[in-house]
């Protein structure tokens, strides 16, 4: 007897699971992405200043901005990832929006 992998309620309903992908054919941005906050280089200012924005419990709303490729993203997960732990993802909306060129 074969099991559907989707149960049929989540089906046609966004992703049925957190990483639609196997781990050996997970995008090479995906695989190496940043874990925590320590690992999102080139932003140590930034990343200081929202570490201590946790700690005192005190994190204001934030807007992230920039090219693609900056560490918008894996900011914003790592922070979710040390706010709410392993259930982060159900805490965290990403919205894309349409480039304008």
């Amino acid at each position: 007897m074969e099991v559907d992998p989707i149960p049929s309620a989540a089906k046609g309903k966004g992703k049925a699971t957190e990483n639609p992908y196997d781990d050996d054919n997970l995008p090479w941005v995906e695989k190496y992405r940043p874990v925590t906050l320590d690992d999102v280089v080139s932003h140590k200012d930034i990343t200081t200043t929202i570490d201590k924005f946790i700690e005192k419990n005190r994190l204001p709303h934030l807007l992230f901005y920039g090219p693609p490729g900056t560490g918008k993203t894996s900011t914003i997960l790592a922070v979710a990832r040390r706010i709410y732990g392993p259930e982060f993802r159900k805490q965290v909306l990403e919205v894309r929006l349409p480039s304008s060129h």
